[in-house]
Formats: structure tokens, C-alpha cells, sequence
């Protein structure tokens, strides 16, 4: 009884703050509009013909604010008696250590395919030996399931037998398809024929329609061998979808490996091999833990944290995915009391037969508090979904996540928003994905199965995030998606279906007047109606913070999104990627406390030349083609952290030596002129009065340039090798030889990938590329005129 009244509380003051902080908005909106309204004799009749409503409002946000401070009060004496404390200044700083390791500790993290892995190798024999056939006198089969429980190690097998060097070479193309329950026949379809055609036919495959897409599909499975593996299937009814695009009969040598929870999947395949995964055995489990827990830790484990340890392990069942995260638990907790805190916390639910559940839970509640809505965030992102972590960090920014507090010396947001993601990948919650070959950056993540379905738990427990899918109106909340409680943050996933989708709508109004979040996430264009609807439903929310719309959205409703932008004066995070916006209305310099604004639109967009005024805008990323009177001003922008897309066409190079705290330059194109390379060289490449910091990561294309004389070789050089913050280059120019590059310069190049295009070199440019140290990819088109 104590328990669920103190669970009760928890959630009254939960809403409780919500409701400070509308509050405290609300108060905000009004002393900004009373400031406004000074000025000429119009704005002051304005003020007089209002002055009894800004009475009422004010008296309106004063009783408000007394009766949450009386509120809190009543909270405030009743915690005593649940046996809890108020946090001390140890407890906030323990967490901001984390933030405190700074930049030289991190790390990239290892790709999933090499982490965690004990035992299999019987299993890797026994799959290994049906896809190449090797089962002598056994029938071959064309298919292999992989079939076992969630966190069982399905896909940490696929994946190692995926790379095997004797697999990669039997086979001669790859490809690899995360299925899961929300899936799409033509997605899937286009993810595994881009895998499996040469590089420049990928923009022609998404173009294909579906019966094209099945036809090649189909076709390039005959010519070639190759090995597809369909990840996470869940229903029979997937294979006889998408059954047409994989050729069988007995000269086919291209094979199929599924990992499913459920046999039943392939029931209708007739010539399907199923390997039944065992659980791991006590040896295996203890290998694992062990192998887990010394990872980043110096910590040694006794005899008395053996034996605390083995017993944990034990009644995890022999599941890895339930060890791995005891294990990423345990290497947190450097004293045996800390041990012996979180056997006794969770030890009677682990021999209760609960265990897998427990310890995923408990590792959510063993987080440190700014941690905990980071997690609960990552629910918003359907199953299998590789989630970009920039879009992450920014979000979690916007939310108000990151606090000033934990951002040391010129460390930024981002910087502690990556801390954050490190934290939960070494408790084993988070998947990192393989890194950016060119940046040596993970840039993706995933969450795994059941970590998500306990996220999704925590989700509704909290209130904390609302996620609605059409046409089906399947939703993960507190309620139903009709019911009482308020929504703070919605998440909407789907298809257009007409009338039902704008109905649906108009029943979440009832509920929304408190999101602060919405995110909407569209396959296909949207009707007219439903556009308008949507537009409707966003000027409703007086406290939207975030706002991330993708996909086609809006399309040919200039008027309807400019009404969006008049009313959502308190975004920090606006996000139009991908959608079809003709033009960014003027009004957004009223968006005074946006902090992030992308524009990467589907279409050439027109914006207008106001963004410099945005002087909070810390991450700008520009469409690939826009339109603006003049060249585009940036030199307001004073601080701005990060910049997509510039373009010395439509933008003015010398801005970029007044954005003094520019951390990241990406996909910057400087075109024909040498006279703005040398100006990008001399003015942002190091730090100097004007630029306190230097650029971090930076990706540059110089287009249609010449590099011919003296004076130009030297600068061709100060390309290749003086310029430390540049990683990626792209050189479209006349060269007719490269420079010499002594040892020296060589040494200071931090060039990971180089594409050279329409050079006319007339001497082998080798002798000179090959001596750049960390080149990791190179790219010679049309650049080499000379003989072989």
C-alpha cells in the first residue's frame, strides 16, 4: 500500500512540474509581448485596449504559481515517510563526472559484430557448413533459419558468420535486412538490391517500382551467388511477399539466412534448414559476464565478488543479453557493497524466475537521473531502427536534457550529449553501429528487442512519451489513445489514410494542449485535408519545443506552414528534412530560442535572408538547392556550432571567419574561385582572436578549380596537407601533376578520404597519395591522362 501511494505521488509531482513549466512559459510569452508592445502611438492604444486581459492573464500565472508552490510544500513534507532524501551536491556531481571525462577519453566505439561473443562454435560449424553446402551426403537447402528467444544471440551469430573470411569469399555479394513488425515489402526490397548492385546503379534502384524491384532482385540472385540475411522476421506472411524476388531450383547457388523468435515464419518454404540456438551453458555464461565486465575497467574480481556474481549470473538463465547487461550493471559498481546493494535488489526476482525482465529494468533504474528520459527517449524509434545519433543529441538538447551545468571549458552540448550516449553503450543499453569509414565516427546506434519493450514500459509507467501508428492506431502511452491523462510528447508514425487519419487528430486535441514534443514521421505524400489538419493541429500547441517533421510533408502549403512557424514562438529544434517546402516564410527570425534548424528539403526551397538575425542558432544544416535574394548572410550567427551545406555560390566565404565557435564544417562546396580556398585556409583553419576554437570535423568539395602554376601547386598542397581540421576532400579541378610533399607535411595530414575527378594528370599521382598516412578511401575519376 505504502509502495503504490508513494508511487502515486511520484506521478502527481511528475505532472506537477509539467505544469511549472507551462506556467513558467506562459509567464514568458506575456512580459515578451508587453515588451513588444513599446513603440509608436498604434502600439500603445494597442496596450491600453488590452490592459484588463493582460491583468486577468497575469493574475491567471500568479494563482497558478501559488498553488504549485503550495503543492510542492504538501509534497515536500511527505517525503519523509517514504524513507527518501533530498539530493546532495556528491550525488549531482558523482553523474557529472561522466561529462568530466572530456574529449581525450573518448572513444570510437567497436562495432557490434565483433562485441560480446562466447561460444557458437558449434553453431557457426553447423550454419557455416549448409551455405556452403559441405554436408556431404545431406541435402542442401536454400534457406537457414536462425530461431531462438529475444537476447538469445540470433543476430550477434548471423553477424559473425556474416564476415567469416571463408563466407566472404565464397559468396560474391551481400546483403543484410532488419525485418522486425513494423516492415515494408518495397523498403526491404530496395535495402537488399542496393546492397547487391555496383555502386553507381543504387540511385537507379530507388527509383524502381516494386515489380522492378522484385524483377531485378530476382535477377541478380541467378547471376551471381549471393547470401541475403533477412533479420528479426515475425510473420510467415513476410517470405510469400516477398517470395517472387528470390529465384529457386537447383543452379542456384545464392543463399538466405533468417534469424526468427517463431519457426513457423518459414513454414512455407520447402527447402528451409532451422538451427535451433540452446541457451549458454554455466561456463559460457560466467566467459561472458567476465568478458564484459573487464571491458574499460581495471576492477578485479575477487573471490567474494565471484561468488556474488556467479549466483546473479546463474539465475539469468544461461540468456547473453540479460548477462551482458548484469555485466555492463556490475563494472559501474567499484565496491562489494555496491555489489551486494544490487544482488539484494535484484536477486529475489532473478530466482523467482523473473530474471530477464528484472535486470533489464533494474539497469534503467540504476541510471543516473539525467540519464533516464536520454533513455526513455530512444522509445520514440520503431523496432530495428538505426537512429542517427546527431539527430539524437540535438533532440535530447532541445528537450532540455543536456544541463549548462554538466558543459566544461569549451566543451559544447554535443560534446556532453556524446558523453551521455558513451555511458549508456558501456551499461551494454544502447548498440553501437559500425563507424563512419571516413570520420572514424559512430553516427548510428540501435536499440536492441526487449531493451526497447522496457523502454516502452517505462514509457507508459511515466507518461513520459505517447507514440500513436496509422492507419492500425495502435499506440504505446499511459492511456488509450482517447483517454484522460495529458500527452507531453507525441510521436506519430504512418501513411496517410484520408478521413480516419484526420479524425484521429481531432480526438488527440483533447489531450495535447501540453506537448511539448512532436515528431511526425510520414512514408508517402499527404492528402491535401490531412496536411491542413496537421497545420491546424501544431498551432494549437502553445509550448511546442520540438517539432521534427520528415518526409513529404506539407507540400504546396506555403500559407499553412508559415500560420506553424507565427504560433510555435517557443521551438528550440525544427527539423523539415526531406519534406516538399517551396519557401521558408520570413516570420522564422521571430523563432527566437530555435537552436536547431533543418532545411535539408527535397526540393529547391527559397529561403529568406534573415538567418543571421537568429543569434541563438547553434546547428544550421542548408538544402543541397535553395534560392535567396543575394548571397545568403551568415556573419550574425556568432553562435553557431554547426553548418551543413555551405556553398560559396550562395553564401559569403568571409562570414565563415566571424562564426567564432564553428566546431563543424560539412559538405562545403567552394567553387571556381582560388581565391575563396585561400581565404577558407587562412581564416578558419586554426584558432586565432576572432575564432577561439578550431574546426573538429570537416568535409570540403573545391569544384571546377585550377591547380597549375607555382602559387596554385602551393596551395594544392595546403589542401592535401596543412589543414588538420579537413577530413574529407572532394577535388574537381585542372591539375596537370601533384606537388611534392616532404615528410613533414605528410605527417600533418588528416585526410581520411580524398575523390579527385577531372584532374588531366599526365604523371601516375600514386607515388604522392600513397604517402598520406591516414587516407582510408580514395577516388579516381577521370583524373589520369598519362600512359600506364
Amino acid at each position: 500500500m505504502k509502495t503504490e501511494t508513494f508511487k502515486h505521488s511520484v506521478e502527481e509531482i511528475r505532472e506537477l512540474a509539467y505544469r511549472a513549466e507551462i506556467t513558467l512559459r506562459a509567464f514568458l510569452d506575456e512580459f515578451q509581448r508587453r515588451r513588444g508592445g513599446r513603440g509608436n502611438f498604434l502600439d500603445i492604444l494597442k496596450r491600453c485596449a488590452c490592459i484588463l486581459n493582460e491583468v486577468v492573464a497575469i493574475h491567471g500565472i500568479g494563482s497558478d504559481i501559488k498553488e504549485i508552490n503550495i503543492k510542492m510544500d504538501t509534497f515536500t513534507r511527505k517525503l519523509p515517510n517514504y524513507g527518501t532524501r533530498s539530493l546532495s551536491e556528491g550525488d549531482r556531481s558523482s553523474f557529472s563526472s561522466i561529462a568530466g571525462k572530456g574529449l581525450e577519453l573518448r572513444r570510437t566505439y567497436s562495432h557490434t559484430e565483433e562485441n560480446n561473443f562466447v561460444g557458437f562454435e558449434d553453431d557457426i560449424r553447423k550454419v557455416v557448413a549448409s551455405l556452403l553446402n559441405e554436408n556431404k551426403g545431406q541435402p542442401t537447402f536454400r534457406a537457414i533459419l536462425i530461431r531462438g528467444m529475444g537476447g538469445q544471440g540470433k543476430t550477434t551469430l548471423v553477424r559473425k558468420v556474416y564476415h567469416l573470411p571463408n563466407i566472404r569469399r565464397h559468396f560474391q555479394g551481400f546483403a543484410w535486412a532488419s525485418v522486425s513488425q513494423q516492415w515494408n515489402r518495397k523498403d526491404i526490397l530496395q535495402r537488399i538490391l542496393i546492397s547487391l548492385v555496383p555502386q553507381e546503379n543504387r540511385d537507379e534502384v530507388r527509383r524502381m517500382l516494386e515489380v522492378e524491384l522484385v524483377r531485378s532482385l530476382h535477377d541478380v540472385q541467378k547471376e551471381k551467388k549471393c547470401l541475403v540475411v533477412l533479420d528479426d522476421v515475425w510473420s510467415p506472411d513476410v517470405w510469400e511477399i516477398i517470395k517472387p524476388a528470390f529465384p529457386s531450383g537447383e543452379n542456384v547457388e545464392s543463399k538466405i539466412l533468417l534469424t526468427s523468435r517463431n519457426s513457423g515464419v518459414v513454414s512455407k518454404m520447402d527447402d528451409c534448414f532451422i538451427h535451433e540456438l540452446k541457451l549458454s551453458s554455466d561456463k559460457e555464461s560466467w566467459q561472458l559476464f567476465k568478458k564484459v565486465f573487464s571491458k574499460s575497467t581495471d576492477l578485479k574480481i575477487d573471490e567474494d565478488r565471484e561468488n556474488l556474481g556467479r549466483q546473479m549470473v546463474q539465475c539469468c538463465k544461461g540468456l547473453p543479453l540479460a548477462i551482458v547487461v548484469l555485466g555492463g550493471l556490475l563494472r559501474q559498481k567499484h565496491t562489494l557493497l555496491e555489489w551486494e546493494q544490487v544482488y539484494r535488489n535484484i536477486g529475489s526476482y532473478l530466482k523467482g524466475g523473473k530474471g530477464i525482465n528484472e535486470v533489464l529494468a533494474y539497469s534503467y533504474q540504476d541510471l543516473p537521473y539525467q540519464l533516464k528520459p536520454c533513455f526513455l527517449y530512444l522509445g520514440l524509434y520503431p523496432e530495428d531502427h538505426d537512429i542517427e545519433l546527431e539527430q539524437l543529441y540535438l533532440l535530447w538538447i532541445a528537450e532540455g536534457f543536456i544541463s549548462p551545468k554538466e558543459i566544461r571549458g569549451q566543451e559544447t552540448s554535443m560534446d556532453v550529449a556524446q558523453c551521455y550516449m558513451e555511458e549508456l553503450v558501456q551499461r551494454c543499453m544502447v548498440q553501437p553501429q559500425q563507424p563512419n569509414e571516413y570520420m572514424g565516427k559512430v553516427e548510428h546506434c540501435q536499440i536492441h528487442d526487449l531493451m526497447r519493450d522496457m523502454c516502452l514500459l517505462k514509457i507508459e509507467e511515466e507518461n513520459f512519451l505517447e507514440i500513436v501508428h496509422f492507419p492500425s492506431e495502435e499506440n504505446t502511452s499511459s492511456s488509450t489513445a482517447f483517454g484522460s491523462s495529458k500527452i507531453h510528447r507525441l510521436a506519430i508514425y504512418g501513411y496517410d489514410t484520408g478521413d480516419k487519419f484526420s479524425s484521429i487528430l481531432v480526438k488527440l486535441r483533447a489531450r495535447s494542449q501540453w506537448v511539448r514534443s512532436l515528431l511526425l514521421f510520414f512514408d508517402g505524400r499527404l492528402f491535401d485535408q490531412s496536411s491542413k489538419q496537421i497545420c491546424f493541429f501544431i498551432r494549437k500547441l502553445k509550448f511546442l519545443t520540438t517539432l521534427l517533421l520528415e518526409r513529404n510533408f506539407i507540400h504546396q502549403n506555403k500559407r499553412q506552414f508559415e500560420k506553424v512557424i507565427e504560433k510555435s514562438i517557443h521551438l528550440r529544434y525544427l527539423s523539415c528534412k526531406n519534406c516538399s517546402i517551396e519557401e521558408i516564410p520570413s516570420s522564422i527570425v521571430k523563432l527566437r530560442y530555435l537552436q536547431t534548424l533543418d532545411l535539408r528539403s527535397v526540393s529547391t526551397i527559397h529561403i529568406p535572408n534573415l538567418l543571421w538575425k537568429m543569434e541563438y542558432l547553434k546547428h544550421l544544416y542548408l538544402p543541397d538547392a535553395f534560392k535567396t535574394e543575394r548571397k545568403l548572410r551568415l556573419e550574425g550567427l556568432v553562435n553557431l556550432e554547426t553548418l551543413v551545406n555551405f556553398n560559396s555560390n550562395r553564401c559569403d566565404i568571409h562570414d565563415l571567419c566571424k562564426l567564432s565557435n564553428l566546431r563543424q564544417l560539412k559538405d562545403a562546396h567552394v567553387i571556381e574561385d582560388n581565391r575563396e580556398i585561400i581565404n577558407l585556409c587562412n581564416n578558419i583553419t586554426s584558432p586565432n582572436k576572432k575564432r577561439p576554437l578550431s574546426l573538429q570535423d570537416s568535409s570540403i568539395h573545391f569544384r571546377l578549380c585550377s591547380f597549375n602554376s607555382e602559387e596554385e601547386l602551393k596551395l594544392l598542397k595546403q589542401l592535401l596537407t596543412g589543414n588538420p581540421f579537413i577530413k574529407v576532400s572532394v577535388i574537381t579541378a585542372h591539375i596537370k601533376e601533384m606537388p611534392t610533399l616532404s615528410h613533414d607535411e605528410i605527417s600533418s595530414s588528416n585526410l581520411t578520404c580524398l575523390q579527385l575527378a577531372d584532374l588531366e594528370l599526365e604523371k601516375d599521382p600514386m607515388p604522392v597519395l600513397e604517402k598520406l598516412r591516414n587516407l582510408r578511401s580514395l577516388g579516381l575519376h577521370f583524373a589520369f591522362l598519362g600512359r600506364r
